[in-house]
């Protein structure tokens, strides 16, 4: 029955909506809310796997362009307090906060940037001689927007690395291709203007006030701090560095552990930084072992030398990916945030394919 369905092809449409419906699914109930999210993005995966043969990169990164856009102006619905007109299709929320259907701010930046990665990588496959079209223009000012209205710090981190990443990629390419650097440079300054105008549009349109991506950068969290969470973490680690304490007992060993200094005071589901994660609930051993087994795949892979017209679309590609480490990097694997690791299955068995290929003589 497998070989009979991998010999038949969904369209591409079809192909296309199973990328793009873990981002935009917005159903969920209890007693477990996570549930349903994990069984779309399960279902999706699973019917992916069966019909590989029909997605190419183009596909992929059209997807992700449209699970981007289409978060972002669900996200700029939500922060103008719009998102009850078109309920239960929108995650609800208060006026001033965006995260599309993703329900956190950081998942929600992230995805835009995944998007505008994957928009560059749409415009590195024209001619070089081509001028960028309009619809890109727009598609770059709505995903500059949603990241915005997220108020997201790691949305910011995330566009600057995508302005060097583009720049170190496309200066010495074709001549052409430079203008693919100009182009992540306006997505940058779009940006920071819709970060300024945002709150003010904000409270012209509800007579709200937010300070917005400022206001977040320049908050003093206190006791709930990544810095005071990571602390607790590297003691509960030198507590039991070889084999840790458990998949999934961070929480408990958190409970239950006095600390010589400040304590996390926030609830508290993943170590908001994926090493850390891994040493504390694994050890550090198999930590140490994962986060180098990663590192020497990425090594041999060298996606970043893809130079060739048929071979840029790994490398415009590879970016996205590290747009999703430095999301791990960062706030840890979230076993709350099952909809995000599964949708990440999706493309990412997909795009290890392609990278193999292109490494291939």
């Amino acid at each position: 029955m497998l070989q009979t369905l991998d010999k038949r092809q969904l369209p591409a449409w079809g192909l296309a909506a199973l990328l793009v419906l873990p981002w935009l699914s917005p159903y969920t109930s209890g007693p477990t809310p996570n549930a349903w999210p994990w069984l779309v993005s399960a279902c999706c995966a699973v019917l992916l796997w069966l019909f590989r043969r029909g997605i190419n990169v183009r596909l992929i990164a059209t997807a992700w362009l449209l699970a981007a856009v289409t978060s972002a102006v669900i996200g700029l619905l939500q922060y103008f307090g719009l998102a009850s007109a078109i309920s239960p299709w929108v995650s609800q929320t208060g006026a001033g906060e965006a995260f599309a259907n993703l329900r956190q701010r950081n998942q929600f930046a992230t995805l835009t940037s995944i998007g505008l990665l994957a928009l560059i990588g749409l415009l590195a496959r024209q001619a070089p001689a081509r001028l960028v079209p309009g619809w890109a223009y727009l598609a770059m000012l709505l995903l500059a927007l949603g990241n915005a209205a997220s108020s997201s710090r790691t949305g910011l981190l995330q566009w600057a690395l995508i302005l060097a990443l583009t720049t170190g990629w496309a200066l010495p390419a074709l001549r052409g291709q430079r203008r693919l650097a100009v182009f992540a440079l306006q997505a940058l300054l779009a940006y920071g203007l819709a970060v300024l105008a945002l709150p003010w549009l904000l409270n012209v349109a509800t007579g709200l006030s937010s300070a917005g991506l400022f206001g977040r950068l320049a908050e003093t969290p206190g006791c709930g701090s990544r810095l005071v969470l990571w602390s607790n973490v590297l003691t509960l680690i030198a507590q039991k560095p070889w084999l840790g304490w458990g998949w999934g007992e961070l929480d408990y060993a958190h409970f239950m552990t006095l600390y010589p200094g400040p304590r996390f005071c926030e609830i508290l589901d993943n170590a908001h930084n994926l090493p850390l994660q891994l040493a504390v609930e694994l050890g550090l051993p198999a930590a140490l072992a994962i986060c180098t087994g990663l590192a020497w795949i990425v090594w041999r892979a060298k996606p970043w030398r893809e130079t060739s017209s048929r071979g840029k679309w790994p490398g415009a590609c590879w970016p996205s990916l590290r747009c999703t480490a430095c999301w791990n990097i960062r706030f840890g694997t979230g076993r709350s945030r099952l909809q995000w690791r599964c949708a990440r299955v999706c493309c990412g068995r997909v795009l290890r394919r392609v990278l193999r290929a292109s490494n291939s003589p």
